[in-house]
This record gives C-alpha cells, sequence and structure tokens, in this order.
C-alpha cells in the first residue's frame, strides 16, 4: 500500500509529481514519443527520400532541452540501430552535429534516461 505523495498522485511517484505539475509538457512530451514511434515505423519506407536527412537533423536541436532531451535521444538511438537504413542514419548525425550534444547528455549519469538513450545512440554511431 503507498502512502504519502505517491499516494496522492495516485502512485505515480516522481513522475506523477512532474505530470500533475507540468500538465502541458507531459502533453508534449507525449506526443514527442508517439511522433518518435511513427518516424521509426516509416523509416524503411522513407530512408531514401530527400527528406530523411532533414528529419532526423531535427532530431538535434531538442537534445539541449532538458524537457525534450530524452525522447529526442531515444528517437536518435532508435533510428541508429544497425538495421537496414541506419548507414545513412549515422552520417546524417554525425553531419547534422549530433556527436557533441549526445556526448554532453552522458554527464547526466547511470540514473538518467537521457543518458542511457544518448550512449545508445553513441554506440550506434
Amino acid at each position: 500500500r503507498r502512502r504519502g505523495w505517491a499516494s496522492w498522485l495516485g502512485g505515480g511517484g516522481a513522475r506523477g509529481v512532474l505530470t500533475y505539475m507540468a500538465d502541458p509538457v507531459a502533453a508534449a512530451l507525449s506526443r514527442l514519443n508517439q511522433t518518435v514511434e511513427e518516424l521509426g515505423a516509416l523509416a524503411e519506407t522513407y530512408a531514401s527520400s530527400e527528406a530523411w536527412p532533414q528529419a532526423i537533423a531535427s532530431l538535434i536541436s531538442p537534445l539541449a532541452a532538458p524537457a525534450t532531451a530524452a525522447a529526442a535521444a531515444s528517437a536518435l538511438s532508435y533510428l541508429s540501430e544497425p538495421a537496414g537504413v541506419a548507414e545513412n542514419s549515422h552520417n546524417i548525425i554525425r553531419e547534422a552535429g549530433g556527436i557533441p550534444p549526445l556526448v554532453a547528455l552522458l554527464a547526466g549519469g547511470a540514473e538518467s534516461v537521457a543518458a542511457e538513450d544518448a550512449a545508445g545512440a553513441l554506440f550506434n554511431v
């Protein structure tokens, strides 16, 4: 049985606090995660299109914002996995300047979701 803040927020713990206090941020992150999933589903179809480099490069600037860093790093990690279209994605991430912000996210340490996903993207690239 949960007690205290976690109980009050329906068992959500720290994430519950963030959702409770920053509903618009939670909604935006949810949309970003949905976009990541859609981008992954379309990757094989559109990786050879002219728009693909822009799609990958658009994930670089969100790495600098704490509210979007984890989702952007997750997307880059997913899209740089060694399957089919990844080789092109590797080059795009490097050419778009993605390496320095991914390395900077590692400073979040082992408990950081953004750092974990950044490490995955760096490993893949």
